[in-house]
């Protein structure tokens, strides 16, 4: 499969490389994003930006102490919590235009966890992956392969993510759980589990 492509195939001017040859995750994401940006502007998507997020950030303090709350935080800990979640968007120096901030740093580290276990385990990830938001109002998670690399784009919605969530929470509720001295033990036992989540719906 083909490593490295010279720029001015790609028709496009996001990546200027010093030799004039991309690798192949530099190609997957320089197509990534011109998809996403045609697919954006056809569905009516505008964008906000990095700048623009972070500016919303600085001016609504309370909304997201109140958002950290409502998610479980603690009252002591919900402005430490808001402040630690800034300081980690403020890390994430580069956004496409199209790209949400937020995605990108759940999908980071979902993406980053997952190639550590398979370099672990010794599974191939041939030339790995490059990743963002699909600009759909639908579930949408899809892995599509980029033609002449050994690369492949990862495109979620953002209703997807949340829905994640939510079944994550779900499945959350039907594990049961005890605490076992200093220590909480969870059991995936299916009859216990069923037991456990008849008992949440009540």
């Amino acid at each position: 499969m083909m490593n490295m492509v010279p720029h001015e195939l790609l028709g496009s001017k996001t990546m200027k490389p010093k030799d004039g040859l991309l690798s192949a995750t530099e190609v997957a994401e320089d197509y990534r994003q011109q998809r996403q940006a045609a697919a954006a502007r056809k569905a009516g998507f505008s964008s906000l930006g990095r700048d623009g997020f972070i500016a919303w950030l600085e001016h609504n303090q309370e909304t997201l102490i109140q958002i950290a709350r409502d998610n479980g935080a603690f009252e002591t800990d919900a402005a430490a919590l808001v402040q630690e979640y800034k300081d980690l968007v403020m890390t994430q120096s580069h956004l496409p235009d199209f790209d949400d901030l937020n995605a990108q740093i759940i999908l980071r580290r979902v993406v980053s966890e997952i190639e550590g276990v398979c370099r672990g385990g010794r599974l191939p990830i041939r030339g790995g992956a490059v990743f963002g938001i699909s600009p759909e109002l639908g579930l949408k998670a899809s892995q599509m392969p980029v033609l002449g690399t050994d690369s492949s784009i990862i495109e979620v919605s953002l209703p997807f993510i949340t829905f994640c969530n939510q079944i994550s929470k779900i499945m959350a509720l039907t594990l049961p759980y005890e605490r076992v001295a200093d220590q909480w033990r969870v059991s995936n036992d299916p009859a216990k589990s069923q037991r456990s989540l008849k008992r949440s719906h009540h």
